[in-house]
């Protein structure tokens, strides 16, 4: 059983990682380059795309603000929970500072999408921690 955690883990963290590189691209064709999105347009972008389908509270979380994820996920039988998800998030790419933004996020995806990066480590984070909201 704990092998199946370990590679659960590991899609989601995948997922997660698929959404902070190749998201940010498809919204600001979509939608423009914003500060935040709503949660339809990001679910939008994702079901039309190749990313991960599983995981998309991991993406709202990322691009939307506490209210609308939580007023788009108040009906869902799901138990989501904003903070848990942007803990989790931020462990991955933030250093663990909880409140990065979208224009964060915009910066993690420039520099691994950048030909002159040579890798996206998953420790992506500005060095002071981000720039939250």
């Amino acid at each position: 059983m704990k092998l199946f955690a370990s590679y659960a883990n590991f899609k989601k963290d995948c997922a997660i990682h698929a959404y902070m590189v190749r998201l940010p691209t498809m919204l600001s064709a979509n939608y423009d380059r914003s500060e935040r999105y709503t949660p339809e347009q990001v679910i939008k972008s994702i079901e039309i795309s190749t990313l991960p389908q599983d995981y998309k509270s991991y993406a709202v979380a990322m691009f939307c603000d506490r209210d609308a994820f939580e007023r788009y996920y108040q009906t869902a039988d799901a138990p989501w929970v904003y903070d848990e998800i942007r803990a989790k998030i931020a462990r991955l790419h933030f250093r663990g500072y909880i409140s990065f933004s979208v224009a964060d996020v915009y910066s993690v995806s420039d520099a691994c999408n950048s030909s002159s990066s040579s890798g996206c480590s998953s420790d992506s984070g500005s060095s002071d921690g981000g720039g939250g909201d």
